[in-house]
């Protein structure tokens, strides 16, 4: 089934607003050392690197 144009208009519209919905995509982090991704639960994410645990030895 197809979006209306009035929804499209609104999911625009919230979108500009900042509203969250519940389909926000996150991505998966990547391990700074092997380069592959991996989900949040299973490494340690800081702001300056992303380590996975098979990097990490856990």
């Amino acid at each position: 089934m197809a979006f209306t144009e009035a929804e499209k208009q609104q999911w625009h519209a919230d979108r500009r607003a900042g509203k969250s919905t519940d389909d926000d995509y996150t991505p998966s982090p990547t391990c700074g050392h092997c380069g592959n991704p991996f989900s949040l639960g299973a490494g340690v994410v800081t702001d300056d690197f992303s380590l996975c645990d098979v990097c990490n030895g856990d």
